[in-house]
Order: structure tokens, then sequence, then C-alpha cells
């Protein structure tokens, strides 16, 4: 690994343990050193510091999958590390190693995932892939991760969960477990809606239904309800949304479609957007749902962006792709120059998991400086 590629994923690791973990665990990050290096290169003799190897993963790791108690839950760990130098003592014990410690208050990830996670933030899988489906997006089932399934499996936060532990003074162990629960912060969770369509008589959406209906008759009664309603099953039920979480102290973010031109044509006219715009007071809020013409485009994404951003004080600089179109890096830079500053498209289309390794917030790297 490259000096700034590991400065950046020391960064990442130290936002996430601050945001995720208690002041306890974050006041004694800041005495240590997180440390990258090869596991021919560890030295037994240093001090202070966190270390994660950074070697790459052979085919027999990903063949030698490690579930390992902690906190009540299951940590998984790629192989495990072989022919360590007795200075470094397997905690919590010999036949469950989540770290290694040696003497001089230093401690070691059991695996080789330093440049693993590194690779699973930038999405390297996802260079210069050339197989993409129709719509420029990358398939879960390629990834190195799906045969295994291990897609699910939020690696990066795992090896902070494992790097908390080894910050914790007087640590919590009932029969080889780990407990640290009152070190985690509250999980956070954030809900948010696409707004595809305001109305349901749309023109290409009735005619989709309309080719729809020898597959699926239901798409008939469809066809003549929202020609005679057209806000039911669609504005209609924004309010209902918005009640159902008023009654549960909760609040969204709404990300709203617009612009002249998506896959087909416009998917709701402007002054129909402006009206539910209206109807969607604070504390909810307001993003943009990045229309499909807008991929790789920042001018044409900041015109949709400035339709809406206008028509109201609750607008946010945050979106998600109109069909979850993301492609690492491109769509990141177009996103910067449109003035996204939070995402939330990077998700596989057809497969529930962690595209880029991680649950929470972090931020990109940036491949051209």
């Amino acid at each position: 690994m490259k000096e700034v590629q590991k400065k950046y994923l020391a960064n990442q690791i130290s936002k996430h343990i601050n945001r995720y973990f208690s002041d306890h665990i974050a006041m004694n990050l800041k005495e240590m050193t997180i440390h990258f290096n090869h596991q021919s290169q560890l030295r037994d003799d240093i001090s202070n510091c966190i270390v994660l190897l950074s070697d790459e993963l052979l085919e027999e790791d990903y063949n030698d999958i490690r579930n390992l108690k902690c906190n009540n839950t299951n940590l998984i760990f790629l192989g495990g590390l072989n022919n360590l130098s007795d200075k470094w003592k397997p905690f919590p014990s010999a036949t469950k190693p989540l770290i290694y410690k040696n003497s001089k208050n230093s401690f070691l990830i059991g695996w080789k995932c330093g440049k693993f996670i590194f690779d699973l933030l930038t999405i390297k899988e996802e260079y210069n892939s050339k197989d993409l489906d129709l719509h420029g997006r990358y398939i879960a089932k390629q990834s190195k991760r799906f045969p295994y399934d291990l897609l699910k499996v939020p690696f990066f936060n795992e090896v902070c969960a494992c790097i908390a532990l080894g910050l914790i003074d007087n640590l919590k162990i009932n029969n080889d477990e780990i407990l640290f629960q009152e070190h985690i912060r509250p999980i956070e969770i954030g809900i948010s809606h696409d707004i595809d369509l305001v109305r349901g008589d749309h023109l290409i959406t009735q005619i989709i239904r309309l080719g729809n209906i020898l597959r699926n008759k239901s798409s008939f009664r469809y066809i003549i309800e929202n020609f005679l309603y057209p806000h039911k099953y669609h504005k209609e039920n924004i309010k209902k949304i918005i009640n159902l979480e008023n009654k549960h102290n909760l609040t969204s973010m709404f990300y709203v479609l617009n612009g002249k031109k998506g896959r087909y044509l416009s998917r709701a006219r402007l002054k129909d957007v402006k009206k539910l715009i209206n109807e969607i007071k604070d504390p909810w809020s307001l993003g943009v749902h990045y229309n499909y013409d807008t991929h790789h485009n920042s001018k044409k994404l900041l015109k949709q962006i400035k339709q809406i951003s206008c028509q109201s004080n609750l607008f946010k600089n945050i979106g998600r792709a109109h069909y979850l179109r993301a492609y690492y890096p491109k769509s990141f830079y177009s996103w910067i120059d449109a003035g996204i500053t939070v995402d939330e498209s990077l998700g596989y289309y057809d497969y529930v998991g962690f595209r880029a390794g991680i649950a929470g917030i972090y931020n990109p790297y940036d491949l051209n400086n």
C-alpha cells in the first residue's frame, strides 16, 4: 500500500471509531498509531501501535472463513495468521484469536485485513469493469465475495470492532466471549424514500402497465384506477408515510425525481413536483433523486437540483441515483461537481449487500489525487 492509501484508511478508521464507539475508546485511539505493513516486515518490538497486515488475500483465505464470537455477534475473518512470533499473544484465547498483543502496548488484528478493506472501500473490483448491465451497473454476482456469501458482511465495521476491543481497559470476558456493549453508541438509522412518480397517470407508466397485462392482469386495474384517481398509490401514499412516521416519532428524507428527461420521458411535471414539495414540512427533508439522464453528467444534475432546491428551504444536497446507477469513481466526481455532499446510491440493484464492505458513513477515496 502507498503512504497516501495508508493515511486515507487510517483516517476512515479513526472517523468510524469516533462516531460509533465510546469516548473511552476514542481517547485511547489518540494514543496509538495505526500501522500497515506486510507480515514479513512485522517487528516484535513495535510500540503503541495498531497493526493491520496489508498482505494480499489468497484463494485459501477465502476458503478459510472463520466465525468468531464477539459482543453477542459473530465477526467474520478470512483466514488467520500463521508463523507469528511467540512475542504476539492471541486474545482472548488461542482458539479464538481476534487480536494478538505484544508487551509494548501494541496489538495486531487477527487476519490480513489492511489492503482488503482498502480495496473494498475504494471498490477496486469494479475498476474499469466492462461487464456492466444495460444501465451501466455492476452486478453483484460478479464480485469475488458473492460465491462465498460474503457480500452481507461489513468487513470494515468488523475490523473496527476488533480495534475497539483492543482499546478497552478492563475488558469483560465471559467464557471466552468478549462483551463491550456499553462502549458502542446507539445505532443510527436513516429513513429515505425515492419519489419516482407524483401521479399514476404518467403516459409512459401507463404504456408499460399496458404491456404487462399479459404477465400481470392486475396491471389493468392500476391503469383504470390511476386514470380516474391519479394520486392514488403515489401522492396519497407519501402523505400516509408521513403520518405513519409521525405516529412513531420518526422523520425521513424524500428524494424527488424531476427533470425533462428520464430513461424515456419526464416522470413528473414540475408543477406537480412543486405541489408535492409544498406538502412536505419540517422536520422532514428533501433531497434529489438523480434522474436517469444525469448519469456522469454533473451539468444536467446541477440543473435538476436547481429546479427543486429553490422550491423549499428543507432541501439538502443529498441524494440517490435513479436505478441505483453508480459507477466508481466517475459517479462520485460527477456528484461532487454538482454539489452533492451525501450520497445513498452505493448498493447493488440486484442483491442486498455491502458493496463497499461498510455499514455507515465514510468518505470515498480520491483516485485522481
